[in-house]
């Protein structure tokens, strides 16, 4: 008996066997597989690439894993002839689980892989297992005792073995067949092992294929065994693999080369039952064939048929029904069905038909494997002699596309094509992911109508038929499909016309139903079907109209109700309708009711950013279910209601305390009379001043007055507190015991929050131009005053006090209830953190004015500290204001959201600039005084700018945390432009440039009968000019934050005989009249040019006769020049907010800072 090793036993070497007889010359490797294969065999002669080499010596065969490619691997074995005297071995047969199957690459790099030594190589990590790796003595002595079986076994009486061939119907279709084998394909082609039984006669041999897959065979011989395991490997269905084979899914490549080697390989090709004989065949045509078994009812099926000996099997014939077949035996006998036959290979590569009792295996042009497999589907179909016409018109042209088909009936006729139509069906798509609004599926169908030859027609739907553009994706490839896209996009829905199915959702399937539909039924030849369920949408008749309203509130008095609402024709919409096409750009929304509206997407862009707004700065809710926007607001939105009723279609008068928002949203407020208590003539834009406060009095909401400085401020204030209490002089004291009801007539006291350097003035303005007013000042805290701040709150109509002793003494000021806080130099609480914010907003009082000439020095942040505590619900809070403004403005320089900040404020913000207003003002000059630095000085100046600029370049990178080393390291390089002893002593001997350049030039001016206000932020500074000036026998006042009498030193000037006033720009540059003086001198310059401008109005006000003329003494070529330069550009920041400028220039930087030293 033979031996053939087992799965567990392939792999394993036989010690000693390969390397002492297992040897193939190369040139015998070259003559088994040729030369090409060869070639491509030596990238494989590797362990990596070979592994579980085994070898059977009983019978003769190599077998391992070969690498393929694509990462594959295939068992391949070799079975070798006896060795010759000197050990070379021949093969004689290989088999391989690859496509080729016999004499491959794989099997030559096998060869060549043992007979280079390859099995020297040990495992590799589960790779190949080298076949001289060590086996464990039992299995040496099993494996050498059934070697000696096999080499001890007698001979075989018989080693002829047979492949027997067989069509057999397919026993798979339940249709009840029973007629032996099928006409046409309809049959499995099957094979088994057999061997000669007696009378000439075949029999099975007993060899299972699944025993033979596991290695265990009867008397066979090693070449036979190997191509039986090449038959069965190739078969990939393996049904009924016990005993017979299914080979119609084999791999017909290897199969057809494998039977014409089974001679070679000791093995018959045997026919099988009622057979005479398994022979080559001629090329046929795989298809439909018709053929009618009673001369009426027409049967098709699937067939294979003899081509046209001129045939080119790749090419398909002009005329795709044809008459062609076999139609009588080799004996002239007539054939009147298809053959019976089987279809083998997945492509459909080869067709086994039985013609007069041969099985012929015939040759067939490759399918696609689509078309093979819808031939193995399709089954006998008998069709009834009254539907033949009707099978010819509605299917045959399409099968006839699909498939050749054959007439053997004599009954098909393909009609002719008459013209094309298109069908455009659109449904509802309810898939996964579907939208709310349209989402349609649509589809076009190609409409072929047909005619018989009797006149009939018959229609066919096909899809349209694509051209695959590869990246570009499909398109249309016949000519009719073209012309009809041409025709579609002259009409404007050329986006439509594609093949498959398309998906259109939203905005886009609205406008299809709504125009398209009419559009497309326009072009000849072309029917559009709207399926039940699709929406019906039409457009609107009018575009959409906003809705504006307001009224009191019931809620309570401090909110009126702001309803916004959009509708269209006459039907309100959603917000969540409109807004959604607003955000997605689309210029058309859809309403629940489905009509297709048109939008402006600007303007209800606005619309949406305005309710955004509404909804951030107040207590809102949102709206209700009709669409509209029902918000409470107060009267802080005018500004909001005002861009509202810009945009309204439809503006509802306001009702009730809503009326206040047209006043308030005007440019004109309600005139009124001078109050007979204020001694002071008004100008017209302070009677207009007076006009304003009056209209924000009366609706009990602060403001913002920002005229510049020295346009009287100061008296518009009190003239409004005039007006307030004579407005109540008409109203006795109820004494409840409040402090606004124990003065008969008056509305309750006012409080006056001023710097401390201003607060006498503020008493000696009040005193002057409201007499009739009672005035008090608290310059201390409670506990150093002989008074408590209720006393003289309950005794005076107006308490004058300074931002410090507020701050200090705040719980006791929140105690009363205020009539109104007049907030003089309101930048001073411009810090929301501060604890002077927390006391101002801590107090008791329905109306705050907020005073200042500069309402915004740095950034967007302090302007909204003061209109949080001038006019509370203007603005929202700090992070939707930085989220809806400062980031936008100053991050972006959004234009758009400068321009709504502006139009917030406009209501509550009044501002006018001394060129326009006050032309009775003289002329201001403005010059830069250079100044060139000795050379002493420029050198220590130089060298310190050195050793500032690498320190402070390094810093800037992480500029938050060291802002203030920054600031220190900047303000030496300041300081030494002034004067190099400001920064060390030793610099004592070196002269000041500025300061001889200043004393000349006040020399001067003092000679000739001027006087000169002299302005530093550095009091040591200060303090030398003074000692220099005086020294030069000039007569000078002096004041910065040390000085304790602050009036005296003022009173000097103004009424003494002061020349030269020299103040800090903190202490004296604001609330300070000082019209004596034309002349101004800035010493150091800063980069925020508000805090010079109030300093300069101290001189340039209402009340100057002559012109002024303003020096900023500047050192060329230092830090100076450069910080003038970020002046003008930190100047925009100021005007782009307060007046009408489109730039805003964020606060200081680290860039700015870069720029100062670089």
């Amino acid at each position: 008996m033979a031996y053939v090793a087992r799965p567990d036993v392939v792999g394993r070497p036989y010690p000693g066997c390969v390397r002492s007889s297992v040897r193939v010359p190369e040139s015998e490797v070259e003559r088994f597989v040729g030369s090409a294969a060869l070639a491509r065999s030596r990238p494989y002669v590797n362990a990596d690439a070979i592994g579980d080499v085994g070898y059977n010596p009983g019978s003769r065969t190599l077998s391992a894993l070969v690498a393929g490619s694509g990462g594959r691997r295939y068992r391949t074995e070799v079975a070798l002839g006896k060795p010759d005297q000197d050990g070379w071995s021949r093969p004689k047969l290989s088999t391989c689980t690859c496509p080729v199957a016999m004499r491959c690459k794989h099997a030559a790099a096998l060869m060549l892989f043992v007979g280079a030594g390859g099995g020297d190589h040990g495992a590799r990590d589960g790779g190949v297992a080298g076949v001289s790796d060590p086996v464990p003595e039992w299995r040496q002595r099993v494996e050498e005792m059934m070697h000696e079986m096999v080499v001890q076994s007698p001979p075989r009486e018989s080693e002829v073995y047979g492949l027997q061939l067989s069509v057999v119907a397919d026993e798979t279709v339940d249709d009840g067949w029973t007629g032996g084998l099928r006409p046409g394909l309809g049959n499995r082609l099957r094979a088994r092992i057999v061997v000669p039984g007696r009378g000439g006669r075949w029999k099975s041999a007993g060899v299972e294929w699944d025993r033979l897959r596991y290695g265990w065979t009867a008397d066979m011989s090693a070449a036979q065994t190997s191509w039986f395991r090449a038959v069965d490997a190739l078969a990939r269905s393996r049904r009924q693999a016990r005993v017979w084979l299914d080979l119609c899914d084999a791999e017909v490549p290897a199969l057809w080369p494998l039977i014409a080697t089974a001679a070679e390989a000791e093995v018959e090709i045997v026919p099988g039952d009622g057979l005479h004989d398994v022979r080559p065949g001629p090329r046929r045509r795989v298809g439909l064939t018709a053929w009618s078994p009673d001369g009426r009812e027409v049967v098709v099926t699937a067939a294979a048929e003899i081509r046209p000996a001129d045939d080119d099997p790749m090419m398909t014939d002009d005329d795709p029904v044809t008459a062609d077949g076999d139609r009588t035996t080799p004996d002239g006998e007539a054939i009147d069905r298809p053959l019976p036959g089987a279809l083998v290979g997945d492509r459909g590569d080869l067709v086994a038909v039985v013609r007069d009792r041969v099985l012929e295996l015939c040759p067939v042009g490759r399918l696609d494997h689509g078309v093979a497999r819808d031939l193995r589907r399709w089954r006998e179909l008998a069709i009834p002699d009254q539907s033949v016409a009707e099978f010819c018109g509605d299917f045959l042209p399409g099968l006839a596309d699909a498939f050749p088909v054959v007439d053997r009936a004599g009954r098909l006729e393909l009609p002719e094509l008459d013209r094309v139509e298109f069908d455009f069906v659109i449904r509802r798509y309810t898939g996964p992911g579907s939208a709310d609004g349209p989402d349609l599926l649509a589809e076009w169908s190609r409409l072929e109508v047909l005619r018989m030859s009797d006149g009939t027609e018959t229609t066919r739907r096909r899809p349209l038929t694509p051209v695959d553009l590869g990246d570009a994706g499909p398109a249309l490839a016949d000519r009719e499909s073209l012309d009809l896209a041409g025709r579609a996009e002259d009409a404007g829905w050329g986006w439509v016309v594609a093949p498959g199915r398309l998906r259109i959702a939203g905005h886009d399937a609205a406008v299809l139903l709504a125009d398209g539909v009419v559009a497309l039924r326009a072009l000849d030849g072309v029917r559009v079907t709207v399926r039940e369920g699709v929406p019906e949408i039409r457009r609107a008749a009018e575009g959409p109209r906003i809705r504006v309203a307001a009224e009191d509130d019931r809620s309570g008095i401090d909110w009126l109700g702001l309803s916004v609402g959009v509708t269209v024709e006459g039907r309100p919409v959603p917000f969540a309708t409109v807004f959604r096409a607003v955000v997605s750009g689309q210029p058309e929304f859809v309403t629940d009711d489905g009509v297709l509206v048109p939008v402006d997407l600007e303007r209800f862009g606005e619309l949406r950013t305005l309710l955004d707004e509404a909804l951030a700065a107040s207590s809102a809710r949102a709206g209700g279910a009709d669409g509209a926007g029902d918000i409470r607001i107060g009267l802080g939105q005018a500004g909001l209601w005002s861009d509202l009723a810009e945009l309204a279609d439809d503006l509802a008068p306001p009702t009730g305390r809503a009326q206040a928002l047209l006043e308030l949203a005007s440019d004109s407020p309600q005139p009124v009379p001078v109050p007979a208590a204020l001694k002071a003539e008004l100008r017209p834009y302070q009677q207009q001043g007076l006009d304003w406060l009056a209209m924000l009095w009366r609706h009990r909401i602060g403001g913002i007055l920002a005229d510049d400085m020295g346009l009287g401020k100061t008296v518009q204030a009190l003239a409004l507190i005039a007006h307030a209490h004579e407005g109540h002089k008409d109203r006795p004291a109820t004494g409840a015991g409040t402090v606004a009801e124990t003065v008969a007539g008056s509305p309750g006291p006012f409080l006056v929050v001023a710097p401390s350097s201003v607060v006498p003035n503020w008493e000696a303005e009040a005193r002057r131009f409201v007499p009739s007013l009672r005035v008090a000042r608290r310059s201390a805290t409670e506990n150093k005053s002989p008074t408590t701040v209720a006393e003289d709150a309950a005794a005076h109509e107006i308490v004058v006090t300074s931002a410090t002793v507020l701050r200090l003494d705040a719980e006791a000021y929140a105690g009363i209830e205020w009539a109104g806080v007049i907030l003089d130099e309101a930048q001073q609480a411009k810090n929301p953190s501060s604890k002077l914010f927390a006391a101002l907003a801590g107090l008791r009082a329905d109306f705050l004015l907020a005073v200042t000439g500069t309402p915004m020095e740095n950034n967007l942040t302090e302007l909204w500290a003061i209109a949080a505590l001038s006019c509370r619900g203007v603005l929202p809070d700090a992070a939707e204001f930085r989220a809806l403004y400062r980031t936008p403005i100053e991050k972006d320089g959004d234009a758009e959201a400068l321009r709504r900040l502006r139009r917030r404020l406009r209501p509550f913000l009044l501002r006018r600039r001394k060129e326009l207003v006050a032309g009775e003002l003289p002329p201001r000059t403005d010059a830069v005084l250079e100044v060139e630095l000795t050379a002493a000085h420029r050198r220590v100046y130089e060298r310190e700018l050195a050793r500032q600029r690498a320190s402070l370049l390094a810093l800037l990178d992480d500029f938050d945390s060291n802002r203030i080393s920054i600031l220190a390291g900047l303000t030496v390089l300041r300081r030494l432009c002034l004067d190099p002893s400001l920064v060390d002593p030793e610099h004592s001997s070196i002269p000041s440039a500025k300061t001889d350049e200043l004393v000349a030039s006040l020399r001067e001016i003092v000679a000739e009968g001027h006087r000169a206000l002299v302005f530093s932020q550095f009091t040591s500074y200060l303090d030398t000019v003074v000692d220099r000036l005086q020294a030069e026998g000039i007569t000078v006042a002096h004041l910065d934050g040390s000085t304790t009498d602050r009036a005296g030193a003022v009173g000097e000037f103004t009424e003494g005989g002061a020349q030269v006033f020299c103040l800090s720009l903190k202490a004296g540059g604001v609330g300070l009249n000082l019209v004596g003086a034309d002349y101004v001198f800035l010493l150091d310059p800063w980069w925020n040019p508000a805090t010079e401008a109030q300093a300069v109005d101290r001189a340039h006000r209402i009340g100057q006769t002559r012109p002024v003329l303003v020096y900023r003494m500047v050192a060329r070529d230092t830090i100076e020049e450069r910080v003038v330069e970020l002046q003008r550009r930190k100047a925009e920041l100021f005007a782009s907010v307060l007046d009408s400028g489109e730039h805003f220039s964020a606060a200081l930087t680290a860039e700015d800072l870069r720029g100062l030293i670089e």
